[in-house]
């Protein structure tokens, strides 16, 4: 029988530098299968990133539960945390999706845009091109 004992470090991929600009950016990934449950992370997120237990936040980090894929990602230089998710079916799993977006605040906008992908100029990028519009704002795109 073989015993292998990793440390944190050793369960990390180093990445490529492709780029100056992003020389002091995170050099490692890591990835690590989760349980098939989400229950803790979001119950973490109700009641200590959601501002109060009324705020549609409560009802976003539930949605987390049914999603097919999550991906989290921390930004060392920002010290942004950003949850992708991805489902693969409509929530009440009839095929159809709606959204209600609420603006918070007096000074928020609602910026739609149409992209498709396009050619980035550094291989650790992507290009997206398109139209944008800011509603009640823009007359066109």
């Amino acid at each position: 029988m073989l015993l292998l004992t990793l440390t944190a470090q050793d369960t990390f991929t180093s990445l490529p530098i492709l780029s100056e600009r992003f020389s002091t950016s995170a050099s490692s990934q890591h990835y690590s299968l989760q349980p098939s449950s989400l229950h803790d992370l979001v119950v973490y997120i109700q009641q200590k990133i959601c501002p109060s237990l009324d705020h549609p936040c409560q009802d976003q980090a539930a949605s987390l539960l049914s999603a097919t894929y999550l991906d989290v990602d921390f930004d060392s230089i920002s010290h942004a945390l950003v949850l992708n998710a991805f489902w693969a079916t409509s929530p009440d799993r009839s095929g159809a999706w709606t959204e209600t977006i609420q603006l918070e605040g007096d000074n928020d906008t609602i910026e739609v845009g149409v992209l498709g992908n396009e050619k980035p100029t550094e291989p650790e990028e992507l290009s997206l091109s398109g139209f944008l519009t800011v509603i009640g704002e823009d007359d066109r795109p």
